[in-house]
């Protein structure tokens, strides 16, 4: 009985996969499992060595790996649309050649990835799949909603505060470069700052167009806040995230 042969993609909702610019990427870091009959079995995932995270191409072709397309909004035309193409490069999850998965009868089976996320417990997502002898190859794609958001401390704006805001893969947010594809008019970026009197004070966040970094800046009256939630939504994907982040 051969081997299956069987690759997991991990694609940020509305973006690329989830590859060296993911929040830690480092080897192991992302963790792509299948329990197969109630066995564990580890995938190779390893993308902190990996620089293709999916090419942008305006047509869907075979190697697309999910279709829901890339949305790149132009108030002048409605916007651009694209979608994210694979190839022998791309990062994904394979079985270990030294452990490979051999069945014997048609099998369910589940896709466990793990993924770290910033200042809260690693994100999971499962899919349930079935696996059958007389299959020998399977492609899947698991999709990972939400954004990345991070307190940004390279280039925080004097008497202001800033947090960087990103697809889950770590693309950046930007305007008037090749990589441009997430506009900032996409996104609702809000700060609630928090005072040791108890009040909040909500300041509504503008892309740092200076730095261009995926940076989202508000000038604010008070520094000596005692914490700050921030949350972002995407328009165009319903991708949310936000941040805690204490004085």
């Amino acid at each position: 009985m051969n081997p299956l042969n069987i690759t997991v993609y991990l694609q940020a909702l509305g973006g690329k996969l989830l590859g060296p610019n993911a929040y830690n990427p480092n080897y192991n870091s992302i963790t792509v499992l299948i329990n197969l009959d109630g066995t564990l079995i580890d995938l190779n995932y390893d993308a902190g060595s990996s620089t293709d995270d999916g090419n942008f191409t305006p047509l869907v072709s075979g190697s697309t790996p999910y279709l829901l397309p890339i949305l790149t909004p132009n108030g002048s035309n409605g916007g651009q649309v694209d979608y994210l193409a694979a190839d022998s490069n791309t990062v994904s999850a394979t079985p270990y050649t030294t452990a490979p998965i051999v069945i014997e009868s048609i099998t369910p089976a589940t896709i466990i990835a793990t993924i770290p996320y910033p200042d809260s417990k690693p994100l999971t997502i499962t899919q349930n799949i079935l696996l059958i002898p007389t299959q020998s190859s399977y492609t899947f794609t698991l999709i990972v909603p939400g954004l990345l958001l991070e307190q940004n401390t390279a280039t925080p704006p004097p008497n202001g505060i800033s947090v960087l805001v990103k697809m889950m893969c770590g693309c950046q947010v930007s305007v008037n470069t090749y990589k441009s594809y997430w506009s900032p008019e996409d996104f609702d970026v809000t700060a609630y700052i928090a005072y040791s009197d108890g009040s909040i004070v909500t300041y509504a966040m503008t892309i740092d167009t200076s730095s261009n970094d995926s940076s989202f800046i508000a000038t604010i009256d008070d520094l000596s806040y005692t914490q700050i939630y921030y949350t972002a939504q995407q328009r165009s994907t319903g991708n949310y995230g936000s941040l805690n982040v204490s004085a």
